[in-house]
């Protein structure tokens, strides 16, 4: 692109970051990342962050990605990125990063499902049954309960949604 004369933006550098993230393409997402910030005078947005976020998780990076959201100028709109490193953390059995990012997690967001869920399967991977019974006597306290799993699909201009166990759409 830059070879034709085309200066990339902000959308560019996210789309190139999610795609160097999806093909494990960690040393090429970290050059792609200096060279919005350094040579393209970019500042990272939200979706930046989360790609890299995503893009060091993947790889099993979760201390560096860890720092990466600690230092980050955005914190209001960071839950989406702590719910990253999160399923990283699932990923990779990290259960001790886990817990400290499931329970700031919940600070920001009290009544999501996410990060409940995500640490009850990191203990039921584990094999930490008593773990998993804790989380969800949380979240019955909290009066959180799982969203279902869906997915959309669209049929002669017309959206179908289907939601896990609606029974509806056999």
């Amino acid at each position: 692109m830059m070879n034709d004369g085309c200066k990339p933006n902000e959308i560019t550098f996210v789309s190139v970051l999610s795609a160097c993230s999806r093909s494990g393409l960690l040393e090429e997402g970290r050059r792609v990342y200096e060279l919005m910030v350094r040579v393209h005078g970019l500042k990272p947005s939200i979706e930046h962050y989360g790609c890299i976020v995503d893009l060091l998780g993947r790889a099993g990076h979760l201390k560096e990605a860890l720092k990466l959201v600690q230092t980050m100028p955005l914190k209001e709109e960071s839950v989406g990125v702590w719910e990253s490193l999160l399923s990283a953390c699932r990923s990779h059995g990290d259960v001790a990063l886990a817990e400290i990012i499931a329970e700031k997690n919940l600070k920001l967001n009290p009544t999501d499902s996410y990060s409940y869920v995500q640490l009850s399967n990191i203990y039921a991977a584990k094999e930490r049954w008593g773990d998993v019974r804790e989380v969800r006597r949380k979240m019955r306290m909290q009066k959180v309960s799982k969203e279902p799993g869906g997915s959309m699909i669209e049929v002669d201009g017309v959206v179908h949604e289907f939601l896990a166990g609606d029974g509806l759409h056999a």
